[in-house]
């Protein structure tokens, strides 16, 4: 184990080496700031350029070491012989910091190859697009039984059934995507994956944070759509049946609330299981950086909490001022779909006691009115409202009843402590207070 640690380290020593090393260099800098094409009719931001400058080159070193370098080390002579598997590497490292994944793959079609068994497999990270010609080529000359892409993108087999490659029919049972975990545990213990993971996203993140990436920068459309892909490869990875729900003061909250929390159990597997399926299998996730309003108020907080979080100086209520939006805007989204393309008519929601009209029998039924389109100027459409619209609209929901109270409790102390106690006289000055926030909004959008 000491000797597979030493391996990791010596890796991730190099690595942060050059990424020291190219962010020190002037002219490094010089060629990151260098306009992108027809500079006279384009409004250049010379901090999206420099980003993506810095980023192309802080993956190439991902690659060269914390990938390739690690994995070779791992896959060292001494444990092939011991494991009765024989591992040859076709092209070990980028030697140079503008070499692409996808264009030396095109040259080098397999990054390694491991013979287990008598069945030669090949691996490389970047998808297929070859026609059944080059692939014939492919497996004569690398003597391949099997050809496996590694997939970065989740470590869920479940996440890449939706993923397609463009291989050609002869081609579809040899030619596999596979999830990294699954490759990684396929040799060696999950225990290791687990301090290989650590230990590499950490260095990551630093990578990131030294060489200014965290910086603010003008958010403008080139730059919102490349944070926003990098979102979606954070929200894919949230496990968030993991993440429990944080409420900050529990013994404050009182009434029907405090009753529905004493009295449900926590939600279970079967709940969390329905969840996931429509959150990460049926890709939900996404919306949150689609172009609903609900989407642009949860990004935008997003990103301002990526810039500045690091910043100990400022005051935070603009960032969960985004979060707190998104949860308002998504219930209102879903109560307005509710209204024009489901049977409403057997539903009430609060009337806004500032609205008044004509208060027939079969329309207002105390503070209620009936939720059809005509009524829709008298409905009451704040926070709370909205909340218990939601929880009375039963058939909407295919979860337990129990899991149903529970996030309804949720909604109405989100409300209380996330909404109403940080939009008054105090400022938020703790980022601990917004990382709870965050995590709550996730939690909130999630289920």
């Amino acid at each position: 184990m000491d000797m597979v640690l030493e391996i990791i380290d010596q890796q991730i020593s190099k690595f942060t080496e050059s990424i020291t090393m190219m962010a020190n260099m002037n002219l490094e800098h010089h060629f990151a700031i260098k306009p992108g094409g027809f500079p006279m009719l384009v409004n250049n931001n010379n901090a999206f350029y420099e980003q993506m400058f810095f980023n192309e080159r802080i993956e190439n070193a991902i690659w060269r070491y914390l990938i390739n370098g690690v994995l070779k080390g791992l896959l060292s002579e001494e444990y092939c012989k011991k494991n009765s598997i024989a591992c040859e590497w076709t092209y070990m490292n980028p030697q140079r910091t503008t070499s692409y994944l996808e264009t030396v793959e095109r040259l080098y079609p397999i990054e390694f190859k491991i013979t287990k068994k008598g069945k030669t497999a090949g691996y490389r990270y970047s998808e297929i697009f070859y026609f059944e010609e080059r692939l014939d080529q492919i497996f004569e000359n690398y003597h391949l039984d099997e050809l496996n892409v590694i997939d970065f993108s989740s470590s869920n087999r479940s996440a890449l059934l939706g993923k397609y490659m463009m291989v050609p029919p002869k081609y579809r049972t040899i030619i596999k995507l596979i999830p990294f975990r699954s490759f990684f545990l396929d040799f060696f213990p999950e225990n290791i994956y687990i301090d290989y993971m650590a230990k590499v996203q950490g260095a990551i993140s630093n990578a990131f944070n030294y060489v200014g990436l965290q910086t603010i920068t003008n958010l403008t459309p080139q730059h919102l759509s490349y944070f926003s892909e990098a979102e979606l490869d954070t929200l894919a990875h949230l496990e968030l049946s993991r993440i429990s729900y944080t409420i900050f003061h529990r013994d404050r909250v009182k009434g029907d609330i405090a009753h529905i929390l004493d009295s449900n159990p926590p939600i279970s597997e079967r709940d969390y299981s329905i969840m996931n399926a429509s959150f990460y299998d049926s890709s939900r996730y996404r919306s949150l950086v689609g172009s609903k309003d609900f989407a642009h108020s949860f990004i935008t907080a997003e990103y301002l909490y990526n810039t500045l979080k690091s910043n100990n100086n400022f005051e935070y209520t603009s960032i969960v001022c985004g979060y707190l939006k998104s949860v308002e805007q998504l219930m209102y989204l879903m109560t307005e779909y509710t209204l024009m393309h489901l049977d409403s008519k057997e539903l009430w929601i609060k009337r806004n006691s500032k609205k008044h009209g004509k208060k027939l029998d079969e329309q207002f039924e105390g503070n209620k009115v009936r939720f059809v389109p005509d009524n829709e100027k008298y409905f009451d459409t704040t926070f709370g409202s909205l909340a218990n619209f939601l929880h009375d609209n039963a058939s909407s929901w295919n979860i337990s009843s129990g899991a149903r109270e529970r996030i309804y409790a949720y909604l109405r102390i989100y409300c209380d402590e996330c909404r109403n106690e940080h939009f008054h006289k105090d400022n938020i000055n703790d980022i601990h207070e917004v990382e709870i926030i965050r995590n709550n909004t996730l939690v909130l959008h999630y289920l």
